[in-house]
């Protein structure tokens, strides 16, 4: 779902050492954002577009791709400073949702702006 967006990050899956109850990955380089953002290796314009891809990731997963990692954990992201991309970790938390579901949600956000 998200190979065309290089900014973007998610390891392969090491099958042979994966099962039915495990999900093995790659290790990612990188500081999970809250601690990069709390250690000054940031810039503010830098950070403001962690957040925009951030707020887009999520929008995208929800009404886009309707297939969301749903631990909201900031270290379940990181920041590789060199290559300025995002990885996402940790997909014990991942879900499907159905277009009624996701049209009804987009309904109630039109509702609160």
């Amino acid at each position: 779902l998200l190979s065309p967006y290089t900014e973007l990050a998610v390891p392969a899956v090491v099958p042979q050492l994966s099962s039915k109850h495990v999900l093995t990955t790659e290790w990612m380089a990188g500081l999970p954002i809250d601690k990069a953002a709390a250690e000054g290796a940031i810039e503010p314009a830098e950070r403001d577009r962690i957040g925009e891809r951030l707020l887009w990731l999520t929008l995208s997963e929800l009404f886009k791709f309707r297939f969301m990692q749903t631990d909201p954990n900031w270290s379940n992201f990181l920041y590789e400073p060199r290559t300025r991309q995002l990885s996402m970790i940790d997909f014990g938390a991942c879900r499907e949702y159905d277009a009624p579901f996701a049209a009804s949600y987009l309904r109630l956000v039109r509702a609160c702006a």
